[in-house]
């Protein structure tokens, strides 16, 4: 299955000098829906700490299915620099401590009581993720897959973590700049991919025009 995610450049050069990729914490994510089944014991007397000590165990990054996304293109435009980056499932799953999940949309990201029963009951690393993978079907067009990282303690409480990559240009397929990227920065990129021998697509051309003046 081949996976996209859109970052910045600054992402992408961190990426590909230091062969690695950096998961974050579920404390960071910005939707106060995700995960919300155990972010709701946070503020328990009971059960607060333990919640807390779960959550600081679990890391995850979000990649795409959709390729060349006008809807993503345009969320993470980062000024028309974005950079597109292409893997698979399989090679983010054939790294070490890395496992991928689909994202499932429901109109709420409601948790059904026979999930709730199954994660007490049967405590592993798959019922423990079960709330990170619902999203309300306000983001499906995200279309996402979720990469998870688990650590077996986290008494530092650090935000993220780094994952090291195989050679980068196998791991990254291959590369697509913003549609409305400028031609300098273009460029810049091309040499970056061309010295690291990753391949590159140039400019999506997802706003370009056929002869007959339609759009692709």
């Amino acid at each position: 299955m081949e996976l996209y995610r859109y970052i910045l450049f600054e992402n992408f050069i961190d990426i590909v000098i230091n062969e690695k990729i950096t998961l974050l914490s579920p404390k960071l994510w910005e939707d106060s829906y995700e995960g919300w089944f155990w972010k709701a014991f946070l503020d328990s007397p009971k059960a607060g700490k333990a919640a807390s000590k779960m959550l600081d165990t679990i890391f995850a990054q979000c990649w795409s299915k959709n390729k060349d996304s006008a809807a993503l293109w345009s969320i993470y435009s980062y000024d028309n620099k974005a950079v597109m980056i292409e893997t698979t499932k399989e090679k983010l799953e054939s790294i070490d401590k890395i496992f991928c999940k689909e994202i499932a949309y429901t109109e709420n990201a409601e948790i059904e009581i026979d999930d709730i029963v199954s994660m007490i009951a049967n405590p592993s690393p798959k019922t423990l993720l079960f709330p990170f993978t619902k999203k309300r079907s306000a983001f499906l067009h995200e279309n996402e897959v979720r990469v998870f990282a688990l650590i077996k303690e986290n008494s530092k409480q650090i935000k993220s973590i780094d994952i090291r990559i195989p050679k980068v240009s196998d791991f990254i397929s291959n590369v697509t700049v913003h549609p409305f990227a400028p031609d300098w920065y273009v460029e810049i990129v091309k040499t970056v991919c061309e010295k690291y021998s990753i391949t590159f697509s140039g400019k999506s051309h997802l706003y370009d025009l056929e002869e007959d003046g339609n759009e692709i």
